[in-house]
């Protein structure tokens, strides 16, 4: 009888003892034999059991595909990854009203559909938190689909919903509901638009107005919002929890609207936000520097609404229950441009280089290392001293495990898994300064600027899911597949044996301290022992009173300058370019406006 067989990433951890790991590991290992039973059933289903796959070869395709759960979108067109993904949405239980969407147009099941609708409308007529979110899809149902799929009666409560709802902060109402973030403002005015044009001749009981008046009082607010917007790019930027809340009112707007240059401008941002998602992807997977994100998007891997999207987009791992975005893109005609392919998996060349910027007057530059096995992404002069919020700043994702990432942050709070903002590992209690010059990334931290009461710095290593996780003096070496990273640390690294990141957490104690980031890969370092050399040989120090944390790249002297940012020789490097169009460059050649 043929039996599965252990991943070779899984062997020297199945043998150990489970007694004394953490909650957070035992969750791990219960996943990865998971994973690997799916990767099994699914190769033995589809005689693939010998195959070894792209990449960084079997060690690769053993993680990938048993990190889909079983689940791996990998029709080699658009086209077929739709449908895949339109067949699985179906098929797999969930209450979101893009499913419920998804059903009408493919002829599901009145009863599960009439569920959704029901479900919906309770958080709708209730204005839950998030109702912004729900509507969308239920108004782009009516406007396609009124009077089919399901009854007279319940068509009829959709339609005295979208009547009643409140759709802005000038009409009455005392409720939960947020309108004051970049995706809540976004959507509320996209419902506001097409709700308006939906009933122009109706009086929207909520406020008194006509569904004509409505509308036009929401095609102003979308005009600032697409301007405010194309001038200094998303605050949010590269969030996999926000981008997809865009993009609900993205490609709702861009089907629906009956407004010419409001969709055009609709299809531009789409464009946009996945040329943006296309870089700081791997295999699929959203990864990178993030404006807002919260923890659980952190250690989710793909399982974020943002991966779902991707995999669609990209090819890659689809878990369920993250399709809320992702089911409007399977039902949409809309296509990604041309260049994404290219930007996702490198298109044969050995590194990718990128900077642009994003946020209010341009304030996060965003700057991009990636190979195939290994990606560096961070954002550069963010609100430096600032107490955070939810910026993740810095990381280095690899690309032969799909939960293998590493990143530096200051706690927020010392409660593990808190609800704060920021919490223990999403963003920092204080930020950075952060630079960046190619493959490294310097953070400089003054814990001391506002009395936060935490006065370490930290790094999240999974050493459970990597080949080799070494700790050498001040430096953390480690390596997935053919991906490396090496952290330093001004401060010595201790490492936490008890707790829930036992073994994963890396606590350097000083109020003022330096961190250095170094991604690699042996496609552009060679072997891991010559990657590790070539980060030695980076040299680092670092000026506590200074706050400034040097390093050598061959014969010039760079420097991360806590107020003065990064230093070449002495003399300030200005972020260049200070363009909200990515601008790229492969193996080296200079960065161009990627052109979509």
């Amino acid at each position: 009888m043929l039996r599965p067989p252990v991943a070779a990433w899984q062997k020297p951890r199945l043998a150990r003892s489970r007694s004394g790991t953490s909650g957070l590991l035992r969750r791990l290992y219960m996943a990865e034999e998971a994973m690997a039973g799916a990767m099994w059933r699914a190769r033995a289903a589809t005689g693939r059991l010998g195959h070894s796959g792209p990449g960084d070869g079997k060690l690769r395709a053993l993680c990938a595909d048993a990190a889909r759960l079983g689940l791996w979108l990998g029709g080699a067109t658009l086209e077929a990854r739709k449908a895949e993904a339109r067949a699985r949405i179906a098929a797999e239980p969930g209450s979101s009203i893009s499913r419920g969407l998804l059903l009408l147009k493919e002829g599901g099941p009145a009863d599960e559909i009439e569920r959704i609708v029901r479900h919906t409308l309770t958080g709708i007529d209730g204005r839950y938190d998030c109702a912004d979110f729900w509507i969308l899809p239920l108004i782009w149902a009516w406007r396609g689909h009124a009077g089919t799929g399901i009854g007279a009666e319940l068509w009829a409560e959709v339609r005295r919903a979208i009547l009643g709802f409140r759709y802005w902060l000038d009409e009455p109402g005392n409720d939960v509901m947020w309108f004051w973030s970049e995706n809540h403002a976004f959507c509320f005015h996209v419902a506001q638009f097409l709700a308006g044009d939906t009933f122009p001749e109706e009086v929207f009981p909520n406020s008194g107005r006509t569904g004509a008046e409505h509308r036009e009082a929401a095609r102003a607010r979308l005009g600032r919002w697409f301007a405010s917007v194309e001038d200094h790019g998303l605050a949010e930027w590269n969030s996999s929890c926000y981008y997809p809340i865009d993009l609900l009112g993205l490609f709702t707007l861009e089907a629906c609207s009956p407004d010419a240059a409001l969709k055009a401008r609709a299809k531009a941002l789409i464009d946009s936000i996945f040329v943006m998602t296309a870089l700081h992807s791997v295999d699929g997977m959203p990864v990178g520097s993030q404006g807002r994100v919260y923890e659980k998007e952190l250690f989710a891997g793909p399982a974020t609404e943002l991966g779902a999207v991707a995999a669609v987009a990209f090819g890659g791992i689809w878990c369920p229950g993250h399709e809320r975005a992702a089911a409007l893109f399977a039902v949409s005609d809309y296509m990604p441009p041309a260049a994404c392919e290219g930007l996702h998996r490198l298109g044969g060349h050995g590194r990718l280089e990128a900077r642009y910027v994003q946020g209010l007057n341009r304030n996060a530059k965003l700057a991009l290392w990636k190979s195939a096995a290994a990606q560096l992404s961070a954002v550069t002069g963010h609100r430096t001293g600032d107490p955070g919020h939810q910026q993740h700043v810095a990381e280095i994702q690899f690309a032969a495990h799909p939960l293998a990432r590493t990143w530096i942050s200051h706690p927020g709070e010392l409660k593990v898994w808190g609800g704060g903002r920021p919490s223990y590992w999403m963003a920092n209690g204080t930020v950075p300064r952060v630079c960046m010059d190619g493959n490294v990334a310097a953070l400089v931290y003054d814990l001391g600027r506002h009395g936060h009461p935490v006065r370490f710095t930290h790094a999240f290593a999974p050493a459970e899911l990597l080949d080799d996780c070494i700790e050498d003096g001040q430096w953390l070496f480690q390596r997935t597949g053919d991906g490396y990273a090496a952290l330093w640390a001004s401060a010595p690294l201790e490492r936490l044996e008890t707790g829930l990141y036992k073994g994963q957490e890396w606590r350097a104690h000083a109020a003022q301290a330096g961190w250095l980031m170094v991604a690699g890969s042996a496609a552009t370092h060679g072997s891991f022992d010559d990657f590790r050399g070539a980060a030695r040989a980076l040299a680092p120090q670092f000026d506590a009173a200074g706050l400034r944390l040097g390093w050598q790249a061959g014969d010039a002297s760079l420097a991360a300058d806590f107020a003065g940012g990064l230093l070449r020789d002495g003399s300030p490097v200005p972020f260049a370019p200070l363009s909200i169009t990515p601008h790229a460059g492969f193996d080296g050649a200079p960065l161009q406006a990627v052109e979509f």
